[in-house]
């Protein structure tokens, strides 16, 4: 398309520019197909495109490309699929972001936060927050064993199979099912500790059950005491069966 507008006596000045802008875009993003590095046979104007920074090059190569088209009297239409510049590496981390919560829910009697920053560009840990009803929260956290790629993809697959049972109101079951699946699909070496937590606003009262994850500490404003809840259980994906290593525990909790 700028091989042809750059034929057009009224663009090919800016045409050549976009040439050029999109010669250095090439070398600085070292674009290629397989193992082919693709170049053009035009020098790059310094500056142009060639910053070696995605968004602002593509930004500045439209730009030139548009003044062309616009000088030649046409349009012209750039269908681009952003996945094609993405690492493989940096495409996995945007999909875990993806998974952790953006907006957290409001429920009577809970104010909630939370945060996530990995030790890698992608691991495994995890968290989500699933409403069963308007008065009914159920929320996990959990950690994968080890670092990067592998840990990343045993925690989504744990957060899509307890998000496929959030309907449920039975901590111990969800765990249950989960601990199947990973069992049966992850390797030997993959464990998922967890917290599994619901919160029932009716009751002021908060059920959880741990798998192998750290305890809950508890403080209570009004006696300003800090409590370590009893916590217990095993990882996920060690045994077959969990069941009878998991127990639910409460916890009232009141103003104050």
């Amino acid at each position: 398309a700028l091989l042809r507008l750059s034929r057009n006596e009224q663009s090919k000045d800016l045409a050549h520019r976009a040439l050029r802008g999109l010669a250095g875009f090439a070398k600085a993003l070292k674009v290629k197909y397989q193992d082919i590095e693709i170049g053009f046979d035009f020098d790059a104007e310094p500056g142009l495109a060639d910053n070696g920074d995605l968004e602002h090059d593509l930004q500045a190569l439209l730009e030139v490309v548009g003044a062309a088209a616009k000088k030649a009297d046409t349009a012209l239409v750039v269908f681009i699929d952003e996945l094609q510049y993405v690492e493989e590496l940096e495409l996995a981390s945007q999909i875990q972001k993806q998974i952790i919560p953006a907006v957290l829910p409001k429920i009577k009697g809970l104010e909630l936060s939370a945060g996530l920053i990995p030790a890698d560009e992608i691991g495994g840990d995890g968290y989500d927050f699933l409403p069963v009803d308007k008065d009914k929260l159920l929320f996990y956290l959990g950690d994968v064993t080890g670092h990067g790629v592998p840990s990343g993809l045993v925690s989504a697959v744990a957060n899509a199979l307890i998000f496929s049972t959030a309907e449920t109101w039975n901590l111990q079951k969800i765990l249950i099912d989960v601990n199947r699946s990973l069992k049966a699909k992850t390797m030997p070496n993959m464990f998922m500790t967890i917290l599994m937590c619901g919160w029932d606003a009716t009751k002021e009262k908060l059920h959880y059950v741990c798998a192998g994850h750290d305890p809950l500490v508890y403080y209570q404003a009004k006696t300003e005491k800090v409590s370590v809840l009893p916590s217990g259980g095993i990882a996920l994906g060690m045994v077959p069966d969990v069941k009878p290593l998991l127990k639910e525990e409460s916890l009232d909790l009141k103003k104050g």
